[in-house]
């Protein structure tokens, strides 16, 4: 697996429409090697869930929930795993579960972490868990790198960085094209110190290793829920990836990733993450901003929502950015 960090200043781009069709059309498809883990043949291979929680406990389901996502992205079918907590409701969580093949989330269910999370939380929902499964429109393939890859490895010495090396293969070429890692300094100790010492935490430990990161995460992470008109889909998908992969250029963004409801083909997810308060508001003065806004305007079924979240897992803002997919 490939990471790139402090990339080289990146070239004046072409529009993000003409930029969004040429990667597109071109985006590589990395070939399993024998014995490697599977790998999704395509975007709608992949398995994106999203479990919504109610809980009676925020803090005890937190921790159960860290101990679990702790080992879930060590999975090999595991592209992220991330425990997020609504901003405005501290006993709503939200669960974001990614796979690389459906053979994935029936593992997952198999392992013994999950069961001792489904146990632990069984007395603390205030309600029913419900999920919502997802097809991934971006990034596109060769950027889906697994969130544990990224957390435990910096880039390989001699790892070019430029953004035209002649020497990279195709994949690394488009990824550089579209990524930035700054990764920023002095990041407090993580969860992944917790688990270098003890590789199977407790969930009060894991709390620990977070300190203040747990409830005081800097970082920003909205999900903005759409209901386009119907018959409008394709346009509002090609609309927004061009604007996702602009914005992933962005200063201080960490993701921006269009999902598509499997049940409603109308829904879509955008899922938008930055170092800090001022970034997405930085975004809506972009020119990719304001060009999406104005396009998908007339294709709205109604007002688009905004949910902000603090990540409880991962924190590490290198676990967020997009990376190369394993190799």
């Amino acid at each position: 697996m490939l990471s790139i960090s402090r990339a080289a200043p990146l070239r004046a781009a072409p529009s993000s429409r003409a930029l969004a069709s040429r990667a597109r059309s071109s985006a590589p498809r990395p070939a399993s090697r024998p014995g490697s883990p599977a790998r999704a043949s395509s975007l709608d291979d992949m398995q994106v869930t999203l479990v919504s929680v109610k809980t009676t406990d925020p803090e005890l389901f937190a921790a159960a929930s860290l101990a679990n996502a702790t080992n879930s992205v060590e999975e090999a079918d595991n592209l992220r795993f991330d425990c997020l907590q609504n901003l405005d409701d501290p006993s709503d969580f939200l669960l974001v579960e990614m796979y690389k093949t459906p053979a994935g989330p029936v593992a997952h269910k198999a392992t013994r972490h999950y069961e001792a999370w489904r146990d632990a939380v069984a007395d603390v929902m205030a309600e029913p868990r419900s999920a919502r499964a997802f097809r991934p429109v971006y990034p596109w393939p060769g950027l889906w790198g697994t969130a544990a890859a990224s957390r435990r490895r910096g880039p390989l010495d001699g790892e070019a960085t430029a953004v035209d090396s002649d020497s990279d293969s195709d994949s690394n070429a488009l990824a550089r094209r579209f990524m930035t890692l700054d990764v920023v300094d002095g990041e407090k100790e993580s969860v992944e110190g917790a688990s270098a010492a003890d590789p199977n935490p407790s969930p009060a430990a894991l709390l620990d290793a977070l300190g203040d990161d747990a409830s005081g995460d800097a970082k920003v992470i909205t999900h903005v829920h759409v209901r386009c008109v119907p018959g409008t889909e394709s346009a509002f998908a090609e609309a927004s990836v061009a604007n996702a992969a602009s914005s992933v250029l962005e200063p201080r963004n960490l993701r921006f990733d269009v999902l598509q409801d499997r049940e409603d083909e109308t829904r879509f997810l955008l899922v938008e993450a930055y170092e800090n308060a001022e970034a997405p508001r930085r975004h809506k003065e972009t020119p990719h901003y304001l060009e999406w806004r104005n396009a998908v305007e007339e294709m709205m079924a109604e007002p688009r929502r905004a949910v902000r979240y603090a990540a409880r897992f991962p924190t590490e803002p290198e676990a967020w950015k997009m990376t190369l997919s394993d190799e």
